[in-house]
């Protein structure tokens, strides 16, 4: 299992994945958040979409907020 290092965090309002450890580190607002790399649908794999400031699933297309919060497809809960 690998650590997260200070390195990953963002400096500013941005987005790191670290495929290793099956993590999304995202700065938001001033805020750090770490979610998982899949969502919470099906387990596929969230991508950052940065044309648009959100996460999305590479399966059914479900959206998030940058703080992970569900706002649109098939999910029901937040990243």
């Amino acid at each position: 299992m690998s650590l997260l290092c200070a390195a990953a965090i963002p400096a500013n309002d941005s987005v790191n994945i670290d495929h290793g450890a099956g993590l999304i580190v995202a700065r938001y607002q001033n805020r750090v958040m770490v979610f998982a790399l899949a969502c919470p649908h099906e387990n596929n794999a969230v991508k950052w979409v940065a044309k648009d400031h959100r996460f999305q699933c590479t399966k059914h297309d479900s959206q998030y907020s940058p703080d992970g919060t569900h706002t649109d497809g098939r999910a029901t809960r937040n990243m």
